[in-house]
């Protein structure tokens, strides 16, 4: 039994591992002078600069806080389907323990 927790163990720390690495460097809170004819523009790196009736202009911030939250559930989406992957690869380690400890009894 300590066995199969410890394959267990260290089967999920190399998934925690590898998903922290694939996303360390994914949210940035960075504003820049972005600058369109002339006019320059404080605004988070990732907000585009949009001509709405002939003014430049940022993107509305309920526009953009909704386009963030979208990424935001994307990724909780991908997590979701990550664990469900990993549960099911658990799942069939135990087995595969359970059933190489019914063998050798």
């Amino acid at each position: 039994m300590k066995l199969i927790s410890l394959i267990l163990l260290i089967f999920i720390l190399g998934h925690l591992a590898g998903m922290a690495e694939s996303g360390s460097n994914e949210y940035k809170d960075t504003t820049v002078i972005k600058s369109i004819e002339g006019l320059n523009f404080k605004v988070p790196e990732d907000m585009p600069i949009k001509k709405q009736h002939g003014i430049f202009m940022p993107m509305g911030t309920n526009e953009y806080v909704a386009a963030k939250f979208s990424k935001v559930y994307e990724k909780i989406e991908e997590l979701e389907e990550s664990i469900k992957k990993i549960k099911n690869e658990i799942t069939q380690i135990k087995t595969a323990l359970q059933s190489q400890s019914t063998s050798l009894q």
